[in-house]
């Protein structure tokens, strides 16, 4: 078990260093520079934000520079957009995501589990058949696609679960 574990987060390991290749070169194969915008700014500035970023610096210091610094500083580096931290901005936000996805999981459990066993007792039964029909309609379908009309059947047959918010555990249910 121990040696699976292993090789799973090796595997993890060389997936995400493929996505940040090729990330890495596909954004360097684009053309223009990243702060070209439609205002004109100064070539101070744009040199200044060159530097900030790295990006003055040769491809392979350029490609080295941000592994490293997550491995040796735990820096995400600076939002461009917001222009904090990204470690400061997935700390603020990872508590709500951590009971969201929690909460998912739970529902996820407590409906699945009763059907598979049901399924597994009744085989090629109706119980079984649309189970297996719902799941793979869950499989199938991308969640951004099945999250909302979820969301507005069951809020318009339930008025007591709420779309949206966040101050009862009542408000977690339909977004999870």
């Amino acid at each position: 078990m121990l040696r699976f574990i292993i090789n799973r987060l090796l595997q993890g390991l060389l997936v995400l260093f493929a996505l940040y290749t090729i990330t890495f070169f596909l954004a360097k194969a684009m053309p223009g520079e990243p702060f070209t915008t439609e205002k004109n700014i100064s070539e101070e500035a744009k040199a200044y934000q060159r530097a900030i970023y790295g990006l003055d610096k040769s491809l392979f210091e350029q490609y080295l520079r941000y592994p490293i610094n997550i491995i040796t500083k735990g820096s995400f580096a600076v939002s461009t957009s917001k222009g904090r931290p990204v470690r400061d901005i997935i700390a603020q936000s990872f508590p709500n995501s951590l009971i969201l996805g929690l909460s998912a999981l739970g529902i996820a459990i407590c409906i699945g589990v009763p059907l598979g066993v049901i399924s597994a007792i009744r085989k090629n039964s109706w119980v079984d058949w649309g189970a297996m029909s719902i799941a793979m309609i869950g499989i199938c379908v991308p969640a951004f696609t099945v999250g909302p009309l979820l969301q507005i059947y069951i809020a318009s047959h339930l008025p007591g679960l709420k779309v949206a918010g966040w101050g009862s555990p009542a408000d977690i249910i339909l977004p999870a």
